[in-house]
């Protein structure tokens, strides 16, 4: 039974590194679901009560600060609300029509075209663009080293 459920465990951590690449999968909460369930249906003998609730902490934090990180990054670098929410509208289509890289193009050219209808001057838009992108990097960043960190801990407990 542990087998299956370390099988179990290793297919949530491999969605959740699918996550990371296609945004429309929740890759921590998903890690952190493979470690719950390996630690239920062990009655948290070895994955315990403490790991799974310091897992879902990482897991939580790491998610809202990634979810939070491109408008974090605009507003840093000086987008308004119109730039921020256009970041996320672009970002939107973007994925619905080309997936990851609409995703990434979306939302720069939604902060660009925002800033850019709001303040009509080129440099201010371009800013915020780059506030956006950067924003974004550091919360996959973020959600790489997050997802290593839960999996280095679920790992480290079993063995």
């Amino acid at each position: 039974m542990d087998i299956l459920l370390l099988i179990v465990a290793i297919i949530f951590f491999g969605l959740g590194f699918l996550g990371l690449l296609l945004p429309i999968l929740p890759s921590l909460p998903l890690m952190w679901l493979g470690i719950v369930i390996y630690g239920f249906f062990t009655d948290f003998a070895v994955v315990t009560t403490e790991l799974v609730l310091w897992t879902g902490i990482i897991a939580l934090v790491a998610t809202l600060l990634d979810l939070a990180a491109g408008a974090f990054g605009a507003k840093a670098f000086g987008a308004s609300w119109v730039g921020v929410f256009g970041a996320m509208i672009g970002g939107l289509v973007g994925f619905v029509v080309f997936q990851v890289l609409g995703l990434i193009v979306g939302s720069a050219c939604g902060a660009f075209f925002g800033e850019y209808l709001r303040h009509k001057d080129f440099e201010i838009a371009k800013k915020a663009t780059v506030g956006s992108m950067i924003g974004f990097l550091f919360g996959t960043v973020l959600k790489l080293v997050a997802s290593v960190a839960l999996i280095v801990l679920f790992f480290r407990a079993l063995f």
